[in-house]
């Protein structure tokens, strides 16, 4: 999934409270001037809201107090300050399509979408408006489709719906070749004030909790943590077959029983082939 956000709408945000989605499962935590806060529902632990409005979470590490929180806190205002963008591309999960990329476009005012249910309707009325960019959604299309990979925009939902809050959405294969060949179709948006973000996590999976917390995750799942960083630290010219042998590993699926969560990782490395990787934090699962 890809999505665009103009900065006229991020400049509703207070810089500290901006929270960029670099996890694949939407928005981890924060907060706006008006007082709403957005959360990650694939976090909650049970749909059961305390009747103090605190929503419990499955682990403290990523609660809204966590580190992992702290840190996409700081990294949104970051990344504005570094690259001062003036239009940002997400690429995420949970939209899934065969033979084509649909990139769908709202108009100016994208809605906000759920991909959850069965919770309590708190988490149904959250509001998080945004503004998208047609022309640069249609950017994205054609620079896709002279890259021989099939694309189109469309302005109604598909297959899956999606708590997002850009404008734009983007759905992609697993395929961590086919991801990273439309990151590097897209590489020419970077020198043109455009932003490109992948979200993701490196471990997302229900069927085993200890997978979530290093002390209690097994010998495979912590060797997959330390080959992603290892693979980030690869040579430019050893960087996609680097990452492209991570879903080989044993870790990989015990991690992430679907691909959908981490492949979006192959998309930012396709953008910025050619260029060294740096990890800028190294929290593992996040």
């Amino acid at each position: 999934m890809v999505s665009l956000l103009s900065l006229k709408e991020m400049a509703k945000f207070q810089p500290s409270s901006l929270v960029m989605a670099v996890r694949l499962s939407l928005l981890l935590v924060g907060s706006r001037e008006d007082g709403h806060r957005f959360l990650d529902p694939m976090l909650l632990r049970n749909p059961n809201i305390k009747s103090d409005g605190h929503v419990p979470l499955i682990m403290e590490s990523q609660g809204p107090r966590s580190p992992l929180a702290a840190f996409l806190k700081d990294f949104g205002p970051a990344l504005l300050r570094k690259y001062n963008p003036k239009v940002i591309v997400v690429f995420s999960a949970h939209w899934e399509t065969e033979e084509e990329t649909l990139v769908t476009d709202y108009g100016d005012n994208n809605p906000l979408l759920y991909d959850y249910y069965g919770f309590e309707k708190e988490l149904y009325q959250l509001t998080f408006n945004s503004h998208g960019d047609s022309s640069t959604s249609e950017r994205v299309v054609d620079l896709l489709n002279k890259a021989g990979i099939k694309a189109r925009t469309t302005p109604r939902l598909v297959e899956r719906m999606v708590a997002d809050s850009w404008v734009q959405d983007w759905i992609t294969e697993y395929s961590p070749e086919k991801n990273w060949a439309i990151g590097k179709a897209l590489d020419e948006l970077r020198s043109q004030g455009i932003l490109i973000i992948s979200g993701g996590l490196t471990i997302h999976t229900f069927k085993d909790p200890s997978a979530l917390s290093e002390s209690t995750a097994n010998a495979h799942i912590r060797g997959f943590h330390t080959a992603i960083i290892d693979a980030v630290h690869s040579p430019p010219e050893l960087l996609k077959a680097s990452f492209c042998a991570l879903t080989t590993l044993p870790g990989f699926r015990e991690a992430n029983p679907r691909k959908e969560h981490f492949v979006p990782i192959y998309v930012a490395a396709g953008a910025g082939e050619g260029g060294a990787g740096k990890v800028i934090s190294s929290q593992f699962g996040g």
